[in-house]
């Protein structure tokens, strides 16, 4: 599936004066203003501003990269200039989102409430940090147009095929509390692998690049993220391959997996081991 980065981006971004008063200039000012050391903070602020998990996530990427847009470039988007100095201490107006038809293959957070404190919730919940909807965000305003949330997707009756973006929300939602965590896995692999394809097969979602190389497997407790790695030693993060027996026909060329259940996880680290599985596959 191909996504359209550059026009989600312009519509999100084109979103955001409309729907929470502030331009893309002022909230990169007030975001800056709080002083927040790390970027999960910055994500937990814009939560409490009213954005959902995923459009957070999008405007603390664009924060650190120096307020400028993902994905266009300077001249593709003029970013308005604020008529009045933005107030730290004054909350912003975030409109009551209006749920519209679900985007292809994401799934955003919009269901879970903004993340509570470190030693309270599992670190999906407080990165809740992504759009991702299996690759990004989708950007059709600050406040959860996206509506991929349960209830937003009908689920199709038995009979059939389900389109391949239904399939994966079916997938996603099984991982529960878990499920911000996934769709952030699934987008920062797509942006470390572009021309990604997913697939839905049993409880969880296989990676090509072309050839299958990893498997997402989801569940309430935590994540599996399996690969196949052939005879590397199964070594730091790394661990021998363990899962259901009713997934085994999905992943009989996976070796290895790591257990996600933080959001910090997804490092440099995870992502080479991604990148060599994806080599291993292409042989």
């Amino acid at each position: 599936m191909s996504t359209d980065w550059k026009e989600k981006e312009r519509e999100f971004l084109e979103s955001l004066a409309p729907d929470t008063g502030r331009d893309l200039a002022e909230w990169m000012a007030l975001i800056s203003a709080q002083r927040l050391a790390h970027r999960n903070d910055m994500i937990d602020w814009l939560r409490h501003q009213g954005f959902t998990f995923s459009r957070a996530s999008w405007l603390e990427r664009i924060h650190h990269n120096g307020g400028n847009p993902i994905y266009l470039e300077a001249e593709d988007f003029k970013r308005g200039t604020a008529t009045e100095s933005p107030d730290p201490e004054s909350p912003a107006p975030v409109r009551e989102a209006v749920p519209a038809s679900a985007t292809p293959a994401m799934v955003a957070a919009d269901d879970h409430p903004a993340p509570r404190k470190a030693s309270d919730q599992p670190a999906a919940d407080i990165r809740q940090m992504a759009s991702a909807e299996t690759a990004a965000p989708s950007a059709r305003g600050a406040t959860g147009r996206d509506a991929s949330q349960p209830g937003a997707m009908a689920i199709p009756p038995a009979g059939p095929p389900r389109p391949p973006d239904v399939a994966l929300a079916e997938v996603l939602a099984k991982a529960k509390a878990y499920r911000p965590l996934a769709t952030y896995v699934l987008r920062e692999i797509e942006l470390a692998l572009p021309g990604l394809v997913q697939s839905a097969e049993g409880a969880g979602i296989v990676l090509a690049a072309p050839r299958p190389f990893a498997m997402l497997v989801v569940s309430g407790k935590d994540l599996r993220l399996a690969l196949a790695l052939d005879d590397r030693p199964a070594t730091g993060v790394l661990a021998a391959l363990k899962l259901p027996v009713t997934m085994a026909r999905f992943t009989h060329r996976m070796t290895h997996m790591v257990v996600l259940t933080d959001a910090r996880q997804v490092d440099d680290t995870l992502l080479a081991l991604v990148r060599e599985a994806a080599e291993r596959a292409e042989g």
